[in-house]
């Protein structure tokens, strides 16, 4: 062989990336998909954040090299996407984000084998199917943590997102990943034929625009032909209570003053407003206030505060001619009702403590609650304490309640008449408004709009409030609801059944809009729709059976059996 014969083959490596530039890029990459999610809402990066991982994991790239790029990507992207947990636990912060980031390395390690098959369409929906079945096992796994889902970045992309009542949200996850993609592949075309008019190039690029316009199209004949109704007006009240208010562990722990500050900013409201629903946030009454227990039942030192708060909700109700839901802490389970008597509960029901959301008439009066099913590990109940009773001692120490709370065992759904008739909702409290599943089993039980009462005082200012209030519009779109969302510091609006914010909760600041650490007032009317969608009937099964039966077939014809029982050949 010849000097002149090697000359092509040395320029051709001297210009493929090495390991230091591609752990960078996925690095980088990772980071730039944060500014795609809100409060940065860059969406437009989302559709070609990950070309940088593909590229990464293109061949030659050994399986150390593909997961050390995924992990490396994750971490760019958690980091400093869930930093906001620092402020309640700086361990769990980095644990969770190296937790997360795992399912990138799983998904790099999957990209680098399958485009060692070759390109095609094929192998991008494998990938695509791969990373739909990731994020959702992220979302469900061990209670889930269904935070920076690919779809979640196209937020305020209203017509775009449409197609999540279809499927779920996992389909628009689905397609900003084909996408980028397509996209990438694009780029590989032009610089290995430096033609931009290539048939290639302009076939993946016009499948991409096709694939975008198809979504939006669907999503603009959605929202136009869905008959909107406003059947109901709500106030929503959000007084800006500092945590260190709320939290037992802190000597400035003040229930009663927690209390009192919703109570004088609630009754700034007028009558003449009409609402037929007031709604307070997440843990506004706090012991020893207990709204479902007769104060003469309850001992000392809960009969007072008890009978005092049962008191002012009845004179605030009496007063504005309202029905009032507000989220409070609950002891002895729901199905005892209001407690009158104390025989009729057992001792060890006493015990039992509830994250609950109440629902008092326009007297005043208990007619039902709903008790927080899908709790927060760590935060709100300590997980695997049978397996493992050490748990229980070492974590008390961290977490925010001296009780730990139980799971609810019913999907309530209340109903409160309006100026025309009786309308039916639900209540998601806190992070159950990032669990589909909880929103559509709602749906199915006759819902006809949502309720979302939070406390993210935890997080202060920071981009969490977005985040949280950002993952509703989807629960809207998937169930075709509106939502009333009631954050104790923000973010507090009404979004309606095909994700738009009808109304938000802001004061203006010199010149800016401020939601986040005020208090005010938000009274607006709640629109339903009777429109419905294929996602309340069959949920996220299909996409993710669809995904898995693709991955599976795709497998069998491209790795045979023999690979997959352990023949390396096909995996070098």
């Amino acid at each position: 062989m010849y000097v002149r014969d090697l000359v092509p083959v040395m320029r051709k490596s001297s210009h493929r990336p090495g390991a230091g530039i591609k752990f960078l890029s996925c690095l980088l990459s990772g980071v730039g998909l944060l500014f795609s999610f809100a409060p940065f809402n860059l969406n437009f990066l989302a559709f070609l954040a990950l070309i940088p991982l593909l590229f990464a994991t293109r061949p030659p790239c050994p399986p150390k090299r593909a997961l050390l790029c995924g992990m490396l990507f994750g971490l760019g992207l958690f980091i400093p996407g869930i930093s906001w947990i620092r402020y309640v636990t700086l361990p769990g912060w980095v644990l969770l984000a190296c937790y997360c980031a795992a399912y990138y390395s799983l998904f790099a390690l999957f990209s680098s084998r399958v485009q060692r098959q070759g390109k095609g369409i094929s192998g991008g929906l494998a990938l695509t199917a791969a990373w739909v079945i990731l994020e959702y096992v992220r979302s469900t796994l061990m209670t889930g943590f269904p935070w920076f889902l690919l779809a979640h970045t196209q937020h305020n992309f209203t017509s775009f997102i449409q197609v999540a009542d279809i499927t779920g949200t996992y389909l628009i996850s689905a397609v900003v990943f084909l996408v980028n993609y397509l996209l990438g592949e694009a780029l590989i075309v032009f610089f290995e034929r430096r033609k931009i008019l290539s048939p290639g190039l302009q076939w993946r690029i016009f499948s991409a625009v096709i694939l975008l316009s198809t979504c939006c199209a669907y999503g603009a004949l959605r929202i136009q032909r869905m008959n909107m109704s406003a059947s109901i007006t709500v106030a929503v009240a959000q007084s800006n209570i500092p945590q260190m208010m709320k939290e037992v562990f802190s000597s400035a722990y003040d229930p009663t003053a927690v209390f009192h500050q919703y109570l004088t900013l609630s009754r700034k409201l007028r009558r003449e407003d009409r609402i037929d629903l007031l709604v307070w946030p997440e843990t506004i009454i706090l012991a020893p206030h207990f709204l479902n227990v007769a104060p003469g039942v309850l001992n000392e030192p809960y009969s007072k505060p008890s009978r005092y708060a049962q008191e002012q909700l009845a004179s605030l109700a009496r007063s504005l001619g309202t029905y009032i839901l507000t989220g409070a802490i609950s002891r002895v389970p729901a199905s005892h009702g209001y407690v009158e008597e104390p025989g009729i509960v057992p001792e060890s029901d006493w015990k039992k403590f509830y994250n609950s959301a109440y629902l008092l008439d326009k007297e005043g009066k208990y007619v039902d609650r709903y008790d927080k099913i899908h709790l927060v590990p760590f935060g709100e109940y300590i997980p695997w304490t049978r397996i493992f009773p050490f748990f229980q001692q070492v974590a008390q120490q961290f977490v925010p309640f001296t009780e730990f709370l139980s799971p609810g065992e019913r999907f309530t759904v209340f109903s409160v008449p309006s100026q025309e008739r009786n309308v039916r909702f639900g209540v998601l409290i806190c992070y159950e408004d990032t669990d589909s599943s909880i929103a559509r089993i709602f749906r199915r039980n006759g819902a006809e709009f949502l309720v979302n009462i939070s406390n993210d005082a935890w997080f202060g200012t920071s981009g969490e409030l977005d985040q949280h209030f950002a993952a509703a519009k989807f629960r809207a779109i998937e169930n075709r609801v509106g939502i009333v969302r009631a954050g104790n510091t923000g973010i507090t609006g009404l979004i309606t059944p095909s994700g738009e914010v009808s109304k938000l909760l802001y004061v203006e600041k010199n010149g800016k809009k401020v939601l986040k650490n005020i208090a005010d007032t938000l009274v607006g009317p709640v629109y339903i729709t009777k429109q419905s969608s294929l996602y309340v009937t069959l949920g996220d099964l299909p996409l993710i059976v669809g995904g898995l039966l693709f991955l599976l077939g795709w497998g069998t014809r491209n790795w045979p059996l023999l690979v997959i029982v352990g023949n390396r050949t096909g995996l070098r």
